[in-house]
């Protein structure tokens, strides 16, 4: 599967790492995906149900990301609680989602 325009529901720019753009993703389906470029290719830092999950997830796997884009308006709906009950499984299935080649275009990300 790769993603496409089709899939997306919103794609904006959130940040930076390592000199390139941070972009958030919103499927149509809900998933949230934090994603960059590493080494020359996409890669997803976090992802998760709700975009606090994703950008937390993103932030522990890459100290250096600089989010520039906040949203005030989302403080207190997801605790710190829920979100580490499900960091775990969303690690595991970011870990999987990275190692299968293609399943982001990178035309798409940028």
């Amino acid at each position: 599967m790769v993603i496409q325009q089709k899939h997306i529901a919103q794609k904006r720019r959130i940040g930076n790492l390592h000199g390139q753009p941070v972009i958030e993703i919103l499927l149509k389906g809900g998933l949230v995906l934090v994603t960059s470029i590493k080494d020359g290719k996409p890669f997803t830092a976090g992802l998760g149900p709700h975009r606090c999950v994703a950008r937390f997830m993103a932030e522990k796997a890459e100290p250096d990301l600089e989010l520039t884009e906040l949203s005030k308006s989302e403080a207190g709906e997801v605790s710190l609680a829920g979100i580490m009950s499900v960091l775990p499984e969303y690690e595991i299935l970011r870990d999987r989602w990275n190692s299968m080649p293609g399943f982001i275009n990178g035309d798409d990300i940028a």
